[in-house]
């Protein structure tokens, strides 16, 4: 195919119309290849991270905010890697999962060495602030017979307070 050919309208419209799967895929490889020969990503250009990660200290107790996704991969890592690094220097930590939007079972996995992680280091994680879709998969995996987990932040906080009193 020709680039005349590519970028003229019929062309365009010929290969968009109730195409899917290989079909679809079949008809656009030809552009993005011409495509991605005169705009490449600039050097170094690397896709953003998925899962942005802060933390705060609120009585005694860590709070590891997470947004975003808990996917295989870098976002899962760097997850774990953050939680292993903390945990050393306070075993109670609740991870906010208000701003999660998707987790894959890459992830789920990486919640389960969480939990794992600290419980070895004779401490807890909690969860909180779990969103409709997230808390429908931890329910549907059976995963919420494992962790504690709680509406609010503060919940969280409170009941983590509450078990190192004990």
């Amino acid at each position: 195919m020709r680039v005349s050919e590519l970028l003229s309208i019929e062309s365009l419209h010929a290969m968009l119309p109730v195409k899917r799967g290989k079909q679809l895929a079949q008809a656009v490889s030809p552009l993005y290849s011409f495509c991605s020969q005169i705009w490449p990503p600039p050097h170094g250009y690397e896709e953003p991270m998925q899962l942005r990660l802060s933390t705060r200290t609120i009585d005694g107790i860590l709070i590891i905010d997470c947004a975003g996704r808990i996917v295989f991969g870098e976002e899962s890592a760097l997850l774990r890697d953050t939680f292993r690094k903390l945990v050393t220097q306070n075993n109670r930590i609740v991870l906010n999962l208000g701003g999660v939007s998707y987790i894959d079972s890459g992830g789920l996995g990486t919640l389960v060495s969480l939990y794992t992680t600290a419980h070895n280091a004779n401490g807890s994680v909690k969860l909180a602030n779990l969103t409709q879709r997230v808390g429908d998969l931890l329910q549907v995996t059976k995963l919420l017979t494992i962790f504690e987990v709680y509406e609010s932040e503060e919940e969280a906080v409170r009941a983590s307070r509450k078990g190192a009193a004990a």
